[in-house]
């Protein structure tokens, strides 16, 4: 259960990043680059999100000397680095 979850989660920030049709758009160097280098922010993201999961699973399994308010600080900081977006 706990596999499909997270796959789903996947599916749905990978679904998200095609909802908008990119392809129009970067008609030239000056449009493509920012496009580009902004997936380091995109993935970066999704990177923070999976380390602030597991800090909260190490919290709650009592592996990490972390309060119950810093492990929900790391998941909102990241949740909301992901949902601000660049």
């Amino acid at each position: 259960m706990r596999r499909s979850r997270r796959n789903g989660f996947v599916l749905a920030a990978f679904w998200i990043s095609f909802a908008v049709p990119i392809h129009q758009y970067p008609t030239s160097n000056r449009q493509a680059f920012p496009c580009g280098y902004g997936h380091y922010f995109i993935l970066g993201s999704a990177t923070a999100v999976g380390s602030g999961f597991e800090v909260a699973v190490e919290q709650a399994t009592h592996q990490a000397h972390l309060s119950t308010r810093g492990a929900k600080s790391a998941c909102r900081r990241a949740l909301g680095s992901v949902t601000v977006g660049p």
